[in-house]
Formats: C-alpha cells, sequence, structure tokens
C-alpha cells in the first residue's frame, strides 16, 4: 500500500472512531451526524429543568421573605418586652427600697415600745415603794409630769413616722 492509501485508511479509522450517533448536544457526539431536531428538543427540556428551578427558588424566596417579616415582629416584640422588663425591674428596686425602709421603721418602732413599756415599769415600781409623804408626792408629781411628757414626745414621734 502506498502512503496515500495509509493516509486514506488511517483518516477513515479517525472518522470512524470520532463519528458517534446522533446527538443533539454539540459537546457530546462527533462531526457528523449533529441533529437540529434534537438539539431542540434539547433545549426544551434544559428551558424545562430552569423553569422549574427558577419556580423553586421563587418559592424559596417567597418563603424567606415571610420569616424575615417573622423575624422582624419577633424582635420588635422582643425590644417591647425588654423595655417592660427593665421598667418592672426598676419597680421592682423601688419597692424593694421601701420595704427595707419600712422594715428598719417597724424594728425602730419596736426597740422604742420595748424601751417605753420598761421605763414605764420602772416609773411604776417606784410609785409603789416611795414614800408617799407632802414632799415625796410633789417630788413624785414633777417626775410624773416629765415621764408623761417624755411619753407624749415620743408617741409624737412615731405618729409623725407612720
Amino acid at each position: 500500500m502506498s502512503f496515500i492509501g495509509k493516509l486514506n485508511l488511517a483518516t477513515l479509522g479517525l472518522l470512524c472512531v470520532t463519528a458517534c450517533s446522533t446527538t443533539g448536544d454539540p459537546t457530546k457526539g462527533g462531526l457528523i451526524g449533529w441533529s437540529e431536531k434534537k438539539a431542540t428538543v434539547r433545549r426544551d427540556i434544559l428551558q424545562d429543568r430552569a423553569d422549574d428551578t427558577q419556580e423553586e427558588v421563587d418559592a424559596v424566596t417567597q418563603q424567606n421573605d415571610s420569616l424575615e417579616s417573622d423575624v422582624d415582629a419577633l424582635n420588635s416584640d422582643v425590644r417591647t418586652l425588654e423595655i417592660v422588663l427593665k421598667q418592672l425591674t426598676q419597680e421592682n428596686e423601688e419597692l424593694r427600697t421601701t420595704f427595707d425602709q419600712l422594715v428598719k421603721r417597724s424594728e425602730k418602732a419596736k426597740t422604742e415600745h420595748s424601751a417605753l413599756s420598761r421605763e414605764l415599769q420602772i416609773t411604776g415600781n417606784r410609785f409603789n415603794v416611795a414614800p408617799l409623804g407632802e414632799d415625796a408626792a410633789k417630788q413624785r408629781a414633777k417626775h410624773v409630769d416629765a415621764q408623761n411628757r417624755r411619753l407624749h414626745t415620743a408617741i409624737l414621734l412615731l405618729l409623725k413616722q407612720r
């Protein structure tokens, strides 16, 4: 066989290897037998897939927008609740302070009451054991008068605290 014959045979072999069945995909198949009908069908299939994918993207986008709206509403609720919590915390602190002050006043009043009760008992005991002479009676009357003034002052102080 001559060189040209061998070349023709090699070219024919290469054409057989590279020529595939006809497809609509120009990236697949060979140089021979491309079909416009198959390419149109393939293009229609790809367009249908693209349309389906776009519908899925639109649905996901709509769902995302709805979720973002929900998040915005929840964030607004959180801000409102934080304001209410701050107000309630402040009110609670004020009530705690008032309560502590009232407890201190009550303890002070109890202490003063105990002191006055002891003083009254002591004064009562003095009257029972003291002699009742004229000078002693005047002295006792002055003492009782002084005690009454102290008791009167203490009572006024207690009334002012309430």
